[in-house]
């Protein structure tokens, strides 16, 4: 059995190559896969969810566990995944993996598999509704597929909008998207939800409120 690190992920889990497996995935695959409804266990501290999924064309068994935590002592850690591949004949673990990261890209990148389908091609604002973990992955991944030259961003609260964090995730998503100072795209932070809308070429939920 091999076991992966968050760091291993990190490394070899290209977007672009991502993205493309997907868009075969769901093109090719989805007739020879067989994805059962998710199961919901309900915790004290929040919710745990298994995602089991068999592909038959190439005999692959696998299943991601998640928990999802109400009240996490930081956002970030609000959601934990693990994805395990098994030997479907014997049930037996071939590869654990730590599936934050792979859950917050792989997110992103079906959304841009979406993206490439149904934005327009002249779609040049991005509005994300949301200031987390997806939403800097959605920053990172959506560019991708599309030349947004501005990015909206919405907040939840007027916590998160406030201008201190504000310029510190304004920090992080420019080091996301190996920018300088947002020349292009530009970035603005919006906190009214129906301004946010209305300027947004594209949007992107990304946030579970």
């Amino acid at each position: 059995m091999r076991m992966l690190t968050e760091e291993d992920v990190r490394q070899k889990l290209d977007p672009v190559r991502l993205i493309a497996a997907l868009e075969s995935a769901f093109r090719d695959r989805y007739p020879s896969t067989e994805i059962p409804l998710r199961t919901h266990i309900n915790l004290d501290s929040g919710i745990f969810l298994l995602m089991p999924c068999y592909d038959r064309a190439r005999d692959a068994l696998g299943m991601k566990l998640v928990t999802v935590h109400e009240t996490p002592a930081h956002p970030e850690e609000r959601l934990q995944a693990t994805y395990i591949l098994f030997d479907s004949q014997t049930a037996s673990p071939k590869l654990i993996v730590p599936a934050n990261y792979l859950t917050d890209l792989r997110t992103a990148a079906t959304s841009a598999v979406a993206t490439k389908s149904l934005a327009r091609e002249t779609a040049a604002t991005l509005g994300i509704f949301g200031t987390g973990r997806q939403a800097r992955a959605h920053l990172r991944v959506l560019p991708l597929v599309r030349n947004f030259q501005r990015v909206l961003v919405c907040g939840r609260t007027r916590h998160r909008n406030r201008c201190g964090q504000r310029r510190d995730r304004c920090r992080r998503v420019r080091c996301h998207l190996h920018l300088h100072y947002f020349a292009s795209p530009a970035l603005r932070w919006k906190s009214t939800s129906s301004q946010h809308s209305s300027e947004s070429g594209w949007r992107i939920s990304a946030t579970h409120a």
